[in-house]
């Protein structure tokens, strides 16, 4: 029984930890000058543990973007300036470890005890599963002003990523949403650049 759970568990841990979900809706529209202010905000949901991490990976992208030939530079927003693009970071979710452990109780449960007496209730004509991974989570909402991009209007991107949590200590697992949320920006600029559609020389990484 012991080996068993251990096994589904560490399946698991496979299969929701280390398959990290990316969310990103593209338009097929261009950046039309020459240098991008860029602003980041959070909303009161988004969990504080999370802030040190996504400035960071923040300063990073407009460092790493600016590195290569890229039609336009990128520069975080001054107070006094009209701002290009916002990041609105609405969902900051971190998975507690009391959640953590509830949910291996709960798979325990799902996944040994509840069979055995599904199995036997049912005269061993029915097998029930279930199973609890909490996800750690942050959502946001890219907006374009009308001044630096095709459209006339706002235009707006939503991104949700998701990293499980299972058997990731604390800090592995914020390293983990910082580089997912790393690639979704940085994949978001580089594909409004009108350069990067005809020149191979520009690698997403």
């Amino acid at each position: 029984m012991i080996k068993h759970l251990i096994g589904l568990i560490f399946l698991a841990s496979l299969l929701f930890s280390c398959t990290p979900k990316i969310v990103v809706t593209k338009s097929k529209q261009h950046i039309t000058v020459n240098d991008l202010s860029i602003s980041w905000r959070y909303g009161n949901e988004v969990n504080p543990i999370y802030i040190p991490t996504i400035d960071s990976v923040m300063r990073g992208i407009i460092e790493k973007f600016n590195r290569k030939n890229h039609s336009f530079k990128i520069h975080k927003a001054m107070d006094s300036e009209d701002v290009g693009m916002t990041i609105d970071f609405e969902n900051g979710k971190f998975v507690s470890n009391s959640q953590i452990t509830t949910s291996y109780i709960v798979t325990a449960l799902g996944t040994i005890l509840t069979p055995v007496l599904v199995f036997h209730a049912t005269d061993s004509k029915l097998i029930l599963l279930f199973w609890y991974f909490p996800v750690d989570k942050i959502s946001y909402t890219a907006t374009f002003s009308p001044l630096v991009v095709e459209s006339k209007v706002p235009l707006y991107i939503d991104g949700d990523i998701k990293s499980g949590t299972t058997f990731l200590k604390k800090r592995t697992r914020i390293e983990k949403i910082g580089r997912i949320l790393n690639n979704s920006i940085y994949h978001i600029l580089y594909d409004f650049d009108p350069h990067t559609v005809n020149n191979k020389n520009i690698k997403k990484n």
